[in-house]
């Protein structure tokens, strides 16, 4: 019985000196370090493992056909397009000092039937507490429409440009913004042969930009204006010099449905066209020879309804009139589009859209013989947000 303890004592402190030894023959780790979650700057950021930066990455992919008919919606001469867009998108947050830092990049991959294919980087800028630089939404972009299909072109600002401005927040909602933008994704040259493409002469100095907000629970509001110099290609022709003032407004319908509303806008362009989303020449040269700017107005809107909580509509329209610096070239055109948006789950959409626009001019007839020329389109989308 004594040497059964002994046998057995012997072989308990045999394996603990071996166990002890293989602990202290293994790698030590390092205490493990989980991702954390950073919900102040909303859904989808973490802190980046080691430092202070909240990161986000999504993106986008979206599927479309598009059936446009561009010359006379009466006559069998309709396009079909379908077309792919895949975005990547990636945003970067830290406090510091100087306050909120941000990174943002949204990466676009688009190919079409055609098989053209483009890369773009659509937003790309870095903002520093209220200095913002690099290529965004311009400061003018107040309100950019109601639809979730690609119908026909509206004439209102929507684009993005590059840019440096600087926004100040004013109080009680209040905020302005100043700055200056590369007016090449504005400027739309000058027409010297009355009619024809609009030769440029390319990029110079920069277009200055100016505007109000106001954000309420009743909606929000913007003013601003903007300048654009217009260079000649010719030495005999002096620049002019051009401007664009901008305002829209929105209010809330909470009270018909959640989510709906109504806006409205107005503008006007004196050498500025880029400003309407118009192919317009800023200026032309007329019969005695001489430049003169292109002018025009825009009032327009639009209103989104939201049927069911997965069922809505969005329906914009603009009326833009152009006063052309050359006799007998002056045209007014009215362009409209609606959509039915369907959204079975979180950020996949389902949507059809159409649109019309008709350019009709005063005293001027076309090839055809007819005095307007009208655009047809109907888009089918798909949309996944991730």
């Amino acid at each position: 019985m004594k040497i059964t303890k002994f046998v057995v004592a012997s072989a308990t402190a045999l394996a603990a000196g071996t166990v002890g030894a293989m602990a202290a023959d293994l790698p030590a780790f390092e205490p493990v370090e989980y991702v954390q979650i950073e919900d102040a700057y909303g859904a989808g950021f973490f802190i980046i493992p080691g430092t202070e930066t909240a990161l986000k990455i999504g993106g986008r992919a979206r599927i479309e056909g598009r059936i446009h008919d561009a010359t006379d919606i009466k006559r069998d001469e309709k396009e079909f397009n379908a077309r792919a867009r895949f975005n990547l998108r990636i945003d970067a947050r830290t406090q510091s000092e100087l306050g909120l830092i941000r990174t943002y990049g949204d990466f676009e991959l688009m190919t079409n039937s055609q098989q053209a294919v483009s890369t773009n980087l659509v937003h790309g800028y870095i903002q520093i507490g209220g200095l913002l630089v690099g290529k965004t939404t311009t400061s003018l972009d107040f309100y950019t429409g109601d639809l979730s299909s690609n119908t026909v072109d509206r004439n209102r600002s929507d684009t993005e440009v590059w840019q440096a401005n600087y926004t100040y927040a004013l109080g009680n909602g209040l905020s302005i913004t100043a700055g200056i933008e590369d007016n090449a994704a504005r400027a739309r040259g000058v027409d010297y042969t009355a009619g024809g493409d609009p030769e440029f002469a390319g990029n110079g100095i920069p277009n200055f930009t100016a505007a109000l907000r106001g954000k309420y629970g009743w909606g929000q509001f913007g003013i601003g204006a903007a300048s654009n110099t217009i260079r000649s290609l010719y030495g005999e022709y002096d620049s002019q010099m051009g401007f664009a003032v901008l305002g829209a407004v929105t209010f809330n319908m909470g009270m018909i449905a959640p989510g709906d509303r109504v806006s409205f806008q107005a503008a006007y362009v004196d050498g500025a066209m880029g400003y309407v989303n118009s192919n317009e020449a800023d200026a032309a040269v007329d019969a005695a020879g001489k430049i003169g700017t292109n002018k025009g107005w825009m009032v327009g809107g639009g209103l989104k309804h939201h049927w069911t909580e997965t069922l809505s509509s969005g329906f914009d329209g603009t009326y833009f009139n152009v006063d052309h610096a050359v006799d007998g070239e002056d045209y007014s055109r009215y362009a409209m589009g609606a959509t039915l948006e369907y959204r079975p789950v979180q950020d996949l959409l389902f949507s059809v859209g159409v649109g019309y626009a008709d350019t009709r001019y005063d005293n001027k007839v076309l090839a055809n013989g007819k005095d307007s020329e009208d655009e047809l389109a109907v888009n089918f989308r798909v949309e996944r947000t991730f």
